[in-house]
């Protein structure tokens, strides 16, 4: 049985733009940053809660930045969150690659 869950769409450059304080939905990825709490990534959160309710293993489509993920994957590994990490499958997604990571010949 497939569950439909309520897209919810983020993006921390747009995040980000809105306020100097951040009060979109995620913030950029640090890689230097240990990720204890999501309280100011309300995405991740979202997402995390989603995670910890299921019974299966969630395919996550990752569109654009990568930011959410790696928070999620900190956060999980920082809270020794082993059994979240076992139910989530990321599927990435780039339409304009050469755009994002440089040209067609890199």
């Amino acid at each position: 049985m497939v569950k439909q869950l309520k897209h919810k769409m983020s993006c921390p450059e747009i995040s980000l733009q809105k306020s100097k304080h951040n009060s979109g939905l995620c913030e950029l990825y640090r890689p230097d940053k240990i990720y204890h709490s999501l309280q100011k990534n309300t995405s991740v959160q979202t997402l995390m809660d989603e995670i910890e309710t299921s019974d299966e293993i969630l395919n996550i489509l990752c569109w654009d930045t990568f930011a959410e993920p790696a928070i999620l994957v900190n956060h999980c590994m920082a809270q020794c969150r082993m059994d979240v990490l076992q139910k989530i499958r990321f599927i990435s997604h780039w339409t304009n690659s050469s755009f994002r990571v440089g040209s067609v010949e890199n």
